[in-house]
């Protein structure tokens, strides 16, 4: 007897099928199979050829052994690493060929077995019992494509994403380099797309291939004093007039005018920040038109002056005078009055009087000033006071009246005569006086004839019909108003209204007219057009004018409309309408109820499909077939869907993602410096001298006297961005570009030029002969190569220092010896060297 087992490693979940085979085949005997549980609480499932036992329950020791008929399955729990022996039952060798009668029942292949036999499936298809169903290849791994996997029948097939090239497996596609991109400027490629960017000065547009000119004026990235001027990737700063730019291309400076002799001012000329102006003298105004001429300033025609009177002008200046009547005053502006009155009465006959600048002459009462003389006043010609006449006389005057008034005791005011006391003023019915006259007036009802004192009847009827609505008939002194037939009254008249007094004979309807009536039917009746009073039904459905849509039905005085199955009768009640069974619950429809002519038609909004019961709306996941068309991530959302992007992308045209670039939106990223763009990020980055700080964004000046004192001899004073060397009192810097070191003022120095000693203490000198010079110069080429020695090593030691301590700070360094710019600080190699060997000397 012999046993297999699967082995357990090959399994990737604790719940397997089991499937064991005979590995020496019928016997007469039976065969063990050894089944082992690869993991705690493992679930079996067998379904045996043959018709096998096996325990019970496998957990408990000493179980009953069940029988497991051919084909049936049976489930049984191992544990991890516990084993169960599976006894197949002898049964009989003749085998049946079960595929020799309808293929087996198999709807592919069908496998003879000993014993049994088996349904088996044409490549790309799987088993369902008999049934062979296609496998969807896509479903596993995505069926082994990189990419895009789309199931066939019975196969699949291999795709690559836009901007990839190839089927199973795929290859970016280099936009770049086949002038593909469409950029303006600089294409990148990027996996499985590009972008585009831009040189310096310019930015992408929205469409992500033209690059566009940065308008740095308007944007306020160029710093210009006052006029910045866009040019295409750059600008240039100008100035307003007035200006001049100076060296530094941004500041704008004043021109003075007034030195140049660029302001053409006459007189004076005062010079503004960024123009001039000019002024004139005294008694000058300054050209509105020119700005640059003076003109005479007219004191008397502007009155500014200060003359009281007359005022005359001259070039710069102004005199004052007076009129006649006046003389000027002590102040030569102001005049004062002369009195004439003083000299001989001013030549007047009665009364001087004296006036400002002048004088009047007058008379005494009852006479009138001519010239200097007085003669008599004619009172009447004047406002006598007489009520009606005034008749003059020599120093007075008398009054009088017209005819009809006498002139009342104060012999000014005149008073009425009544005539009417006087045989009533000969009038025919009544005299009225008037003031200075009469007037004769008639009775109502008569008129005077032709102004004469005699009274006349009045026709009132001939005016207005004597104010008769109707009728009016003249009387002597008077008239009388009367009405016509079918109206009663007088002056008014009022209709008589046959309907109320049952005059009319109507069957129905009486309607009341001005003077008369008539006879009308109720609504579906008509008028007997014999009687003009009698009425008959009028059949509306057999004179077709019912109106009805549909069914017409007739009654007496009236009609009805109805309509057939399907639709009902409008608010009209003749119309017939198509039953909306939308309306109603929507007509049951989940979103879309669309009424037709008799009936009605569910149908979805976009994103989802109708179901079986042509009634509810499911959703489309439109994120399962190629993605959406997302080119990172599909979200499904109810209905639709959305297209998103990782972060460091931007979504473009709704499913496209490039990359956002976070440097032109410096605002948002807030890099203190420089800001460097890369594909889905961004990192900042720091000028020489300074360090990124733990933030990734901002930049600190990095201290460069904190290590080896800056590589300083003396003094190391820190900068923003840079530091300085320096010597304490009594030393000065030497002239070296690789060392900081600092010498002693006065001492002695070797020049490397000419190889000689020059002592520059005591203004003193030695004269040293040819054989001291021979010694000299060779002590001096010894002292220079030792020197020379040592600075080298010095040299490296620093070197190590500096390196040893960049590597513990783990923050940028810069060589001291090459970064300073400032002239004053840095040295020359030679006196470096100088300095060298002046303290081996010594």
């Amino acid at each position: 007897m012999s046993y297999l087992a699967l082995p357990c490693h090959s399994q990737l979940t604790s719940e397997y099928t089991y499937y064991v085979v005979s590995t020496t085949g019928w016997s007469d005997q039976p065969s063990q199979f050894l089944i082992v549980g690869c993991s705690d609480n493992s679930s079996v499932t067998i379904v045996p050829s043959n018709s096998i036992t096996v325990p019970s329950d496998p957990q408990l020791s000493g179980a009953s052994n069940i029988l497991v008929t051919a084909g049936q399955s049976y489930n049984f729990v191992l544990h991890s690493l516990q084993t169960l022996f599976v006894f197949e039952l002898y049964m009989d060798l003749t085998d049946i060929d079960e595929c020799e009668y309808d293929n087996g029942g198999c709807s592919h292949l069908c496998v003879n077995t000993f014993g049994s036999y088996q349904c088996q499936c044409y490549s790309g298809y799987q088993s369902d019992d008999n049934n062979c169903i296609e496998i969807n290849e896509c479903l596993a791994e995505n069926g082994g494509c990189e990419q895009v996997c789309t199931n066939t029948n019975g196969s699949f097939e291999c795709s690559c994403y836009s901007g990839y090239f190839g089927s199973v497996f795929c290859s970016d596609i280099n936009e770049c380099d086949l002038n593909a991109s469409g950029c303006n400027q600089t294409c990148i490629n990027t996996v499985g797309s590009y972008y585009c960017d831009c040189e310096t000065g310019y930015y992408l547009n929205n469409d992500g291939h033209t690059c566009l000119d940065v308008d740095e004026c308007s944007t306020g990235i160029a710093y210009c004093d006052q006029v910045c001027t866009n040019d295409h990737g750059s600008f240039h700063c100008g100035c307003n007039s007035g200006f001049t730019l100076s060296s530094n291309g941004i500041v704008c400076e004043d021109i003075n005018e007034c030195i140049t002799n660029d302001s053409n001012c006459e007189q004076t000329c005062l010079n503004t920040i960024g123009s001039y102006y000019c002024q004139c003298v005294s008694g000058f105004r300054l050209n509105t038109t020119t700005n640059a001429t003076c003109y005479d300033i007219d004191e008397c025609n502007e009155g500014i002056s200060g003359c009281d009177d007359i005022c005359i002008n001259s070039v710069g200046s102004y005199s004052c005078s007076c009129h006649n009547g006046y003389k000027l005053n002590p102040d030569n502006r102001t005049c004062i009055d002369i009195d004439e009155c003083t000299d001989n009465n001013g030549g007047c006959a009665h009364i001087c009087q004296n006036t400002n600048g002048s004088y009047a002459c007058s008379c005494l009462a009852g006479f009138i000033l001519n010239d200097h003389d007085c003669v008599d006043i004619n009172e009447c010609s004047a406002n006598s006071g007489c009520a009606h006449f005034c008749n003059n006389t020599i120093g007075s005057y008398v009054c009088s009246c017209n005819t009809g008034y006498y002139l009342d005791i104060d012999g000014h005011n005149c008073s009425d005569i009544n005539e009417c006391t006087d045989n009533n003023g000969g009038c025919y019915h009544s005299c009225i006086n008037t003031v200075g006259s009469y007037q004769c007036q008639c009775y109502d009802g008569y008129q005077l004839d032709n102004n004469s004192p005699n009274c006349i009847d009045i026709d009132e009827c001939s005016i207005s019909n004597g104010g008769c609505q109707q009728e009016c008939k003249n009387t002597n002194g008077s008239f009388v108003c009367s009405c016509y037939p079918g109206y009663v009254g007088s002056v008014s008249c009022t209709d008589i209204n046959e309907c109320i007094t049952n005059d009319n004979n109507c069957e129905q309807t009486c309607l009341n007219t001005i003077g008369s009536y008539y006879c009308q039917c109720d609504s579906g009746f008509k008028l007997n057009a014999t009687t003009n009073a009698t009425c008959y039904d009028i059949n509306e459905c057999e004179e077709d004018i019912s109106g009805c849509d549909d069914m017409c039905i007739n009654s007496i005085g009236s009609y009805s409309c109805s309509c057939h199955n399907g639709y009902k009768l409008n608010t009209d009640n003749h119309t017939c309408i198509d039953i909306d069974e939308c309306t109603d619950n929507n007509g049951g429809c989940a979103h879309i109820c669309r009424n037709t002519d008799g009936s009605y038609v569910c149908s979805c909004r976009v994103g989802y499909s109708l179901t079986s019961n042509n009634q509810s709306c499911a959703d489309n996941n439109e994120c399962e077939f190629e993605n959406g068309g997302c080119n990172q991530t599909c979200s499904n959302t109810d209905g639709s869907f959305t297209c998103s992007c990782l972060s460091g992308y931007t979504l473009e045209n709704d499913v496209q993602c490039i990359d956002f670039n976070e440097c032109l939106h410096n605002e948002m990223y807030k890099c203190s410096q420089n800001c460097v763009n890369t594909q889905g990020s961004y990192s900042c980055v720091c000028l020489p001298g300074y360090y990124l700080g733990s933030d990734n964004h901002t930049c600190f000046d990095i201290d460069e006297c904190s290590q080896a004192n800056g590589g300083c001899d003396q003094i190391c004073i820190n900068r923003d961005g840079s530091f300085r060397c320096t010597c304490r009192d009594g030393y000065v810097l030497n002239n070296d570009t690789r060392t900081f070191t600092c010498k002693m003022q006065g001492l002695a120095t070797i020049s490397n030029g000419n190889n000689h000693l020059n002592l520059e203490s005591d203004q003193t000198s030695a004269y040293i002969g040819i054989p001291v010079a021979i010694v000299v110069t060779a002590v001096v080429i010894i002292i220079i190569a030792t020197a020379l020695l040592i600075l080298i090593l010095k040299s490296k030691k620093k070197a190590q220092e500096y390196s040893v301590s960049n590597l513990e700070d783990h923050e940028p360094r810069f060589n001291p010896l090459y970064f300073s710019s400032e002239k004053e600080d840095l040295t020359m190699d030679k006196e470096a060297i100088e300095n060298d060997i002046y303290e081996t000397c010594t």
